[in-house]
């Protein structure tokens, strides 16, 4: 291949390049490019131009062997970063690194672990619930529980109190801020924030609403000794290993709305793909019901049986080859580069689509079968290192990924434990890709117990 030369692709609109068809139906469009043009191929979204890079070996070149090159300054995060400040999600450079040294420790396995209790107690509340509440109906919709449920469990880590209910000004100030912050990203054309729009003058109104509430756990914590029953506590009291600095207000302010963001949504996705694929697969339910069976001894999972449940744990990452959380990001490329043989130019994008790359052929049998079992198998860890990537990979690897490890095995023990569940004949799955990947109806189920 000619470096000289541009990758193929399939040709666009004036301005608006491919993004028509990216916004009508992205997976469909994205899928069929990759069967036309391979692993490979141009873009141009809204006048941004990049290369889709679908093969693992380039994801790693991006992600980590030349992440020098790439930085995260894209559409997305800008439009990110004007909401929820430069937390580890959306900075870079210096101040990245300095927060990811001041942030790491907060999230490393024993202090997440002391956070078991909170999730046990949210998971238990839960299923009493249901079984109070919904086994006489035809469906619920189970998404909607699973946004709640992680929610509850995100804040009163975070702040150590509940924001979840639905009248909580809190959480509907979340909900809006997160809602419209998508929307905004998808828009192939978008106004600057400090446009006066009645949709801006809400979104600024929910911002401030929510740093009132925060800024004053952050000023009462300040005051205290360190209480390790949350984590704004936590960061407040933390120290760069460097500098010995601790973090501002504003920045302790920005971490826990990147942890907001970053814990809830993207676990109750998963979560509500879990119920979905094993309502589909009486084989994989019965294996997971059989070994929490035989590990959780009492009615409930302890903490200390959590790393026993290895089923358990496969069926957690199948549900996130199948349905990423993260299933399409970016990086914009600060130098040239030269990718499968395709010259980069400076400022066009790579993105990335984990969707696809999970389910590339090269890399797994059967690749849209929902299978837990692969993750059981000797020799997964010699699948290529970019093949399955759900936490991201390189030095931006999430370091929230024992949380939401953790806070995902006890709700299943705790719910398969008890239920079973099952579609409703009426209602039909429909894949909603956007700035998450997630069920565009809801997720509607028929509850029983189990016998």
């Amino acid at each position: 291949m000619n470096s000289r030369n541009q990758a193929p692709g399939p040709k666009g609109l004036p301005i608006l390049g491919n993004a028509r068809d990216f916004t009508k139906d992205a997976l469909g469009f994205l899928d069929g490019c990759q069967k036309q043009f391979g692993d490979l191929f141009h873009l141009k979204l809204s006048g941004v131009k990049g290369y889709v890079a679908l093969h693992p070996s380039l994801i790693q070149q991006v992600l980590s062997q030349n992440q020098q090159n790439y930085s995260k300054s894209t559409r997305g995060i800008l439009k990110y970063r004007e909401v929820l400040g430069t937390g580890l999600f959306t900075s870079e450079g210096d101040h990245w690194r300095r927060q990811r040294r001041i942030v790491q420790p907060t999230l490393k396995k024993a202090p997440v672990d002391s956070f078991s209790r909170i999730m046990l107690e949210e998971a238990k509340s839960l299923s009493e619930h249901w079984e109070e509440n919904y086994l006489d109906l035809p469906s619920f919709d189970l998404y909607s529980d699973m946004m709640r449920i992680t929610l509850k469990i995100v804040s009163l880590a975070l702040l150590g109190k509940d924001v979840s209910d639905a009248t909580s000004s809190v959480g509907q100030a979340l909900d809006y801020i997160f809602r419209i912050s998508h929307a905004r990203i998808l828009r192939p054309i978008d106004l600057p924030l400090w446009v006066p729009t009645p949709e801006h003058k809400r979104l600024r109104n929910a911002i401030r609403e929510l740093d009132v509430v925060v800024h004053r756990i952050i000023s009462n914590q300040r005051t205290q000794d360190v209480d390790d029953n949350n984590l704004i506590s936590r960061l407040i009291h933390a120290r760069d290993p460097e500098t010995g600095e601790s973090m501002t207000d504003s920045q302790v302010r920005d971490e826990v709305l990147i942890m907001f963001l970053a814990g809830h949504e993207t676990t109750a996705n998963t979560l509500a793909w879990l119920w979905y694929s094993l309502s589909q697969s009486p084989e994989s339910d019965q294996r997971l019901q059989e070994e929490i069976q035989s590990v959780v001894k009492g009615e409930f999972v302890q903490l200390e049986e959590i790393c026993q449940l290895k089923y358990t744990e496969a069926l957690i990452q199948e549900t996130m080859r199948l349905y990423p959380p993260g299933w399409w990001f970016a990086r914009r490329a600060v130098g040239s580069d030269n990718l499968d043989g395709y010259h980069l130019p400076k400022d066009h994008h790579v993105w990335m689509c984990a969707f696809l790359t999970h389910r590339h052929p090269e890399f797994w049998q059967r690749p849209n079968e929902f299978e837990p079992e692969r993750f059981l198998k000797k020799g997964i860890n010699d699948t290529h290192r970019f093949a399955y990537f759900p936490f991201g990979g390189g030095a931006r690897y999430c370091i929230g990924s024992h949380f939401a490890m953790l806070e995902m095995k006890i709700i299943v023990a705790t719910l398969v434990k008890r239920f079973r569940f099952s579609l409703p004949p009426d209602f039909s799955v429909v894949l909603s890709p956007r700035s998450t990947l997630r069920p565009l109806h809801g997720m509607r189920m028929k509850l029983r117990l189990r016998k």
